[in-house]
């Protein structure tokens, strides 16, 4: 598989390094000189110095034949313009890395056809999803976040008609 990974920090270098030691062809996209070198002088994958949120970079490292494109910078927003970016340059699936999901609260659906992934990764979970899964710091019982959240819909279905 081809696969672009953008940002080569602490989760970017490990995705690189397990990724080319099962041989998939990777190349990283990283801005920072030092840590690209330290992929070149470690690693077997192309890497490109450069900013990756410039079309012509991304290009450069092949996203646009790219079978996946695992975007996983340290600052949020930039991973969704990547992500965008990536999805519309061509590679045929995207993961989106964010470290706070609310971003996507409400409009997830929206912002999922909007940047083009495929899937989101977080190493912390959401609130909404941490109520859901019981495990939440509010107080409130999963039971009665179902019990509300069963209201809500009904209440949101009957005034859309349904």
């Amino acid at each position: 598989m081809n696969i672009a990974v953008i940002g080569a920090g602490e989760v970017g270098f490990h995705l690189a390094d397990i990724l080319s030691r099962e041989g998939h062809r990777v190349s990283v996209v990283d801005s920072d000189p030092s840590k690209s070198r330290r992929l070149m002088e470690s690693l077997d994958v192309q890497v490109v110095v450069g900013d990756g949120t410039r079309a012509e970079v991304l290009n450069s490292a092949g996203v646009s034949k790219a079978d996946l494109a695992v975007v996983v910078t340290n600052a949020d927003r930039t991973n969704m313009l990547v992500c965008a970016l990536a999805s519309r340059l061509g590679a045929k699936r995207t993961i989106l890395r964010l470290s706070d999901t609310r971003l996507l609260e409400g409009y997830h659906y929206f912002y999922k056809q909007a940047l083009g992934f495929d899937v989101v990764l977080s190493s912390r979970p959401s609130p909404m999803v941490a109520c859901r899964s019981g495990a939440c710091a509010c107080g409130k019982s999963r039971r009665s976040w179902r019990s509300r959240s069963k209201t809500s819909s009904s209440r949101a279905a009957s005034s859309w008609g349904a």
